[in-house]
C-alpha cells in the first residue's frame, strides 16, 4: 500500500503508520501529477493542472497520468518513468511550446 506524506509515495509499515524508507516516486512524477495534472482527492479534482483542460488532447493527458503513476494497476508498487515517456512527453511540450510561438508571430 502507498502512503502519501507531503509529496513522496513510499510503502506504508501498517504496524507504525509510517512510510518507510524507499521513495517510490521522483520529482519528474510530482511535477506531472501536481503541476501539469493538478491536485485531487479521492478522484476528484480540486485544482486543475497547468496543462488540463477541455482542450488538453487525450494523447497528453494519458502521458501525464502514465508520467505520474506509470504502473497503474491497482495494488502494484508505483515506478518511475521510463526514458521513452520522458522523452515523448518531452516532445509534445516542446511541440506545444512551437505551436504557441508561431501563433504569437503570425
Amino acid at each position: 500500500e502507498d502512503c502519501e506524506y507531503l509529496d513522496c509515495r513510499g510503502k506504508c509499515d501498517s504496524k507504525t503508520k509510517k512510510c518507510g524508507a524507499t521513495v517510490r516516486n521522483n520529482n519528474f512524477q510530482i511535477v506531472c501529477e501536481k503541476i501539469f495534472l493538478g491536485w485531487r482527492m479521492s478522484n476528484t479534482v480540486l485544482i486543475p493542472g497547468i496543462l488540463m483542460s477541455q482542450h488538453t488532447p487525450s494523447d497528453l493527458a494519458a502521458l501525464l497520468r502514465q508520467c505520474s503513476n506509470p504502473n497503474i494497476e491497482t495494488g502494484k508498487p508505483r515506478t518511475t518513468p521510463s526514458e521513452d515517456l520522458r522523452k515523448r512527453l518531452y516532445n509534445i511540450l516542446i511541440e506545444m511550446e512551437q505551436s504557441v510561438n508561431e501563433d504569437i508571430f503570425l
